[in-house]
Parts: C-alpha cells; sequence; structure tokens
C-alpha cells in the first residue's frame, strides 16, 4: 500500500479514529521506514495515545517556527531563581566578588584610619587624636606604630587607650613596643577631651595606624567633647 493511499484511509471521516481502526485488525503497510519519527514510538502513539518517547523527534525535521517562545520561556530559570538556588547550594562564584568592609552602625563597628609623620632635622610632638570617653565607657582603640625610616633597626608597636576623660586623663597601655615611642594623654580639656600625641625625633618616619571597635571617628574635632569619640589629623580611612 502507498502511503498516499495509507493517508487517505487514514483520516476518512466514519468517526472511528486511528485508534479503533487499530483495534479492529487494521494494519497498514508502508513502502519503506518513515523518517522523522521512530516507527516504535508511532506505534505506541497511536495504539496507546500517549506522547513520544523521549529522543524520538528528529529535529531537523520540525517546522521553523513550531516552538514558540512562550514554550521556552516556561522551562528557564529567571535569574532570582538561579541565585537563590546558588545561595542555597553553596555554589562557586566566578568574577568579581565586592564586599563593603567595616560596617559601621552609629557609634557601633570597626574601622581603621592612617597617617605618617615625618619631622625632618628636628623633634616634633605630634597631636595624633583628639580623644573623649565617657567614665562608663563605650568602645576600644588601638594604636599602632611603626618605624619605616632612619635608624639600622626595625620598630614596631601597639597600644591601647584605657581610661575615660571624665574628670582627668586616660592611660595608654602597651600592647608591645620594639624602639618606637610610646603615645602619651595630654592637655586635658575641663569639656572632657584630651590629646593623644606621639612624638618623633629627627629624621625618623612613623606610620600610624589607629583601629577602632564601637566608638565613632567624628570628622569634626570640636564635636569630641564629653562623648565616646575621638578625632584622627591628617589621617584617612583604610580597608
Amino acid at each position: 500500500m502507498t502511503r498516499a493511499r495509507y493517508l487517505a484511509d487514514f483520516k476518512q471521516d466514519d468517526g472511528t479514529g486511528y485508534a479503533t481502526k487499530y483495534a479492529t485488525g487494521f494494519s497498514p503497510q508502508f513502502s519503506g521506514t518513515p523518517t522523522g519519527v521512530v516507527a516504535a514510538s508511532l506505534a505506541a502513539d497511536i495504539i496507546d495515545g500517549t506522547k513520544l518517547a523521549d529522543n524520538a523527534v528528529n529535529t531537523e525535521h520540525i517546522a521553523d517556527g513550531s516552538i514558540t517562545a512562550v514554550k521556552v520561556a516556561a522551562d528557564l530559570a529567571t535569574q532570582a531563581e538561579i541565585d537563590a538556588k546558588a545561595s542555597l547550594s553553596g555554589a562557586d562564584f566566578t568574577g568579581p566578588v565586592t564586599i563593603t568592609s567595616h560596617p559601621t552602625h552609629g557609634n557601633n563597628g570597626h574601622s581603621k584610619r592612617f597617617r605618617s609623620v615625618y619631622p625632618g632635622n628636628s623633634t616634633i610632638n605630634y597631636n595624633i587624636l583628639r580623644y573623649a570617653r565617657f567614665w562608663w565607657g563605650d568602645g576600644t582603640v588601638k594604636i599602632s606604630v611603626a618605624n619605616t625610616y632612619y635608624g639600622p633597626s626595625a620598630g614596631w608597636g601597639e597600644f591601647l587607650i584605657n581610661g575615660h576623660t571624665r574628670s582627668g586623663l586616660p592611660s595608654i597601655h602597651t600592647l608591645s613596643n620594639y624602639n618606637v615611642p610610646t603615645p602619651t594623654a595630654a592637655s586635658y580639656n575641663a569639656a572632657e577631651w584630651c590629646y593623644i600625641n606621639l612624638s618623633a625625633g629627627n629624621y625618623r618616619r612613623y606610620d600610624i595606624t589607629v583601629e577602632s571597635w564601637h566608638i565613632k571617628h567624628n570628622t569634626n574635632e570640636n564635636a569630641v567633647a564629653a562623648t565616646n569619640a575621638y578625632h584622627m589629623y591628617a589621617s584617612h580611612e583604610v580597608t
């Protein structure tokens, strides 16, 4: 039987449908193997009314425009879904990742500031900080000093500001010190603040880092009075 004849018989308007044809023993004969569809899948579809098996369709015979963007979009994950999946699965990320460092919340948080001093051929007592702290206390301030120029030996020291400015000067606690000057608290003011100084000798360059936790750095030095705050002169924030 030719294909044309089979299709004519197969599409007759007798109301029975192809399933009935096969149920009553109708068995068309092809003069070749149908292209684009696996014969076994065609038979299963005709007899059972089920969909074609996976990989049964030859994509070369799919007509242009028969797959719509709507159908494709339904199977695509949105960017939000991809991001949510990645955050839950512990996936590795590629490309640049931006991290905001030193978050602050009012007076809280962590910050780090830096300056360098060099007196040349003289000795200068530098005002490093204007500092104020309530008697009950809030925050921690650490001062690191590195000798980065002049002299045969390296120099490094770390110090904590210890005590309040409610009624006098705080003290400076030495955590470690090798060949650098110790900062000092000086010039107590009745408005409950003071200076923290560092004396630099001839030709010595000192790099000074002030690191603070839960105490505010105020860009306006005059605002540092009877508060938990400090101002570091001639400094910039570092990460």
